[in-house]
């Protein structure tokens, strides 16, 4: 039995990354599939989290992948992520809150669009009340990447 459980939604870059980090430090874990809709208020009732992905390590409820990779480098610190120099450090934490604050986050408003575009329902309404989804944040979203 692994020490970790990753609920996660398979396509999502925040799932992703927690992936990459536990395989990178070599942590065996379970992956545990969420369902976007139907999976939420189980989500919220067993975890008190809103989104995905959720660790379960050593005992504790981890969410936001954000919180996940720094608790992972305190608690499972070899092999590091980041690099040791305290300049390098910085600039890595640079683009990663670049890329998961800024990018990803219009990268997903593109695809809620597509999910309305296509008529994929209930997720395209359902992703676009919860994200905050409107032809103009599309149109920004589109504009920065």
């Amino acid at each position: 039995m692994s020490a970790f459980e990753l609920l996660e939604l398979y396509p999502s870059p925040y799932s992703e990354r927690v992936r990459w980090a536990l395989e990178a430090k070599g942590l065996r874990y379970a992956r545990r599939a969420y369902q976007p809709i139907a999976g939420e208020p189980e989500l919220v009732r067993s975890t008190g989290y809103r989104t995905v992905p959720v660790l379960f390590a050593d005992g504790r409820v981890v969410g936001d992948s954000n919180v996940t990779l720094d608790w992972l480098e305190t608690a499972h610190p070899a092999p590091a992520l980041l690099p040791a120099s305290p300049l390098a450090r910085a600039q890595v934490r640079a683009l990663e809150i670049m890329a998961t604050e800024t990018l990803a986050p219009a990268a997903r408003l593109v695809m809620i669009g597509h999910f309305k575009q296509i008529g994929l329902q209930p997720l395209g309404d359902h992703f676009a009340q919860k994200y905050g989804w409107d032809e103009r944040a599309q149109a920004e979203a589109d504009r920065l990447l």
